[in-house]
């Protein structure tokens, strides 16, 4: 009866742990799910300002509800504060965004990213927190089956005095079964028997593997989670999408150690799918599938397991793998965009664990949820350096690339380069001519450069060609093939007649972005008072006497 009373009292004791160990699995499980999808929300209010009525209706609702989600989970503790404040950043961008479509705030986005951050680092600390929590379960555990082998020696002393000889051995095999399993061995186990100390023996085995199965489940979801976050962390520090790929490739190593596994990306041209990564020593699984509405994971948008190519409900692509095998295939997706599925391969009629299943699911949204962020980022970088109409570097661009050549003492030769009457082109053939004489005459520059020079558009029929490296008269040269190269194009493109004056300097007039830019400019307003259509060399002391003798700007 004593004995009986233990293990009932240890049992609830231990039960109590666990259900406060899986507690904090459920919190960390909640958290990482959270942040995932604020990530998301975060890449899709970046591209609101390009987003429809209906875009911004469905993101309003997914900003609600995601905001309830996060001040509900975050409602006391560290991360309270930094929850608030990023939902009161987020319903201010939604609402700026809203009221002024196709405008982005900068700076009330960067407000927003540094609260996300913020946010996301607090509840990382929150899982942290709870992965302690799950940890000091297991010790509390062993700790409680430490104190069951003490107690339970106590009562064999008790019972040895007080029963006889014959009872010895079954006590004697209980107390090993228990000391054994309090000292970490999860398969101990005592001899039953019909008498009193069987019934005991009984009770203990009964605990022991209602206790090994929850530590053996609660070791497994806290091994999970350390994997997934230190992907998380390896994906949060990738650059580029290349670095994405390297990362998917060990963490397919470790998410599924003896499977052929790969991830296929659509290319961002076409629609065709290609292996971008597999795993480093089980290899790729060699799904056959060459475009993205030939994959069933990404035309239904979920996971599917097959266990094997022969059902009738099989993959059509398992049933042309060059080896038979069951396969899961997991898209890759933000918000609904496909970028590309997880496709892991396994003996036939034993497909990928669920386990196995459940982690690539949150791998395939991290993976998705970062090549993302990289795009966004690279898109944002892009608008900032280039010229919307052209595609060429803008005039910030072009002083910072001319600034870092006078920076490392490289020559160079710069060229200002303007559209002879464009003015009078725009008037008489409206500016969608004129705009695509500005594309063409873009197209003309970018074909007659080397790879390290610069082409620019400086402002409005403006462009400058930097040249290092270069000397005068080669350059000279070059742009009179440009000259001709222009000509040819007009006539292809089949656009009213039109020429540019060139105004050609070296860096060597001055040591800074403006000196020399004015130095090609007294050249080329030069080019424009001699008649135009012509190429104009200026060194310093021609741009000292253009400038000083009162000359205006004409072009």
């Amino acid at each position: 009866m004593v004995g009986a009373l233990l293990g009932i009292v240890s049992t609830a004791l231990f039960l109590s742990a666990l259900s406060r160990a899986a507690d904090g699995a459920a919190t960390i499980a909640a958290s990482s799910s959270l942040r995932s999808s604020r990530s998301f929300l975060l890449s899709e209010l970046r591209k609101m300002d390009s987003s429809t009525d209906d875009d911004r209706s469905s993101l309003g609702r997914e900003v609600e509800t995601l905001n309830d989600q996060l001040l509900r989970f975050a409602s006391s503790g560290p991360a309270a504060s930094v929850a608030r404040t990023e939902v009161d950043l987020t319903e201010d961008f939604f609402q700026a965004a809203t009221e002024e479509p196709g405008v982005f705030d900068g700076s009330l986005f960067e407000k927003l990213s540094s609260a996300h951050d913020a946010t996301d680092s607090a509840l990382t600390a929150e899982e942290e927190r709870q992965l302690s929590a799950i940890n000091s379960a297991r010790v509390f555990a062993t700790a409680l089956g430490c104190a069951t082998v003490v107690l339970g020696i106590l009562l064999l002393v008790l019972l040895w005095r007080l029963v006889s000889d014959s009872l010895m051995a079954p006590l004697r095999n209980l107390s090993r079964a228990v000391r054994r399993f309090g000292d970490g061995d999860l398969d101990a186990r005592a001899q039953p028997g019909p008498d009193d100390v069987g019934s005991v023996a009984g009770s203990f085995n009964e605990m022991a593997e209602t206790t090994s199965r929850q530590i053996l489940r609660l070791t497994s979801d806290a091994q999970r989670g350390a994997q997934l976050r230190l992907i998380t962390d390896a994906l949060d520090l990738a650059d580029s999408e290349r670095d994405v790929h390297r990362i998917v490739e060990q963490a397919l190593e470790l998410l599924a150690p003896l499977n052929p596994s790969e991830l296929l990306a659509i290319d961002g041209v076409s629609s065709n799918l290609t292996a971008v990564a597999q795993h480093p020593t089980a290899g790729a699984a060699g799904c056959p599938v060459a475009l993205g509405s030939g994959c069933v994971a990404m035309r239904r948008g979920q996971t599917m397991v097959f266990e094997d190519p022969k059902t009738i409900n099989a993959c059509p692509m398992l049933k042309r793998h060059p080896v038979a095998c069951s396969a899961a295939c997991v898209p890759v997706n933000v918000n609904g965009y496909m970028l590309g599925v997880l496709h892991v391969a396994a003996e036939v009629g034993t497909p990928p664990s669920a386990d196995m299943v459940d982690q690539l699911v949150t791998f395939g949204g991290q993976v998705g949820a970062r090549i993302s962020a990289i795009r966004t980022l690279d898109s944002t970088r892009l608008e900032a350096e280039t010229d919307p109409l052209t595609g060429l570097a803008n005039r910030r661009t072009l002083e910072a690339r001319v600034g870092d050549l006078l920076r490392s003492r490289t020559p160079f030769v710069l060229a200002v380069a303007d559209l002879d009457y464009f003015k009078q082109l725009n008037d008489s053939y409206g500016h969608e001519v004129g705009d695509l004489a500005l594309k063409e005459f873009a197209k003309v520059l970018q074909a007659n450069v080397r790879g390290h020079d610069l082409v620019a558009r400086y402002g409005g029929e403006e462009f400058v060609l930097v040249y290092p490296e270069m000397s005068v008269q080669p350059s000279l040269e070059v742009i009179d093939r440009i000259r001709q190269a222009l000509a040819q194009a007009i006539r292809a493109a089949g656009l009213p007649s039109f020429t540019c004056s060139f105004g050609v300097t070296h860096s060597s007039v001055g040591d800074s972005v403006a000196v020399i830019v004015r130095a090609a400019d007294a050249a080329l307003y030069t080019a424009k008072d001699l008649g135009r259509n012509r190429v104009i060399y200026a060194d310093q002391a021609l741009a000292s006497s253009y400038f000083g003798s009162g000359n205006q700007r004409s072009r």
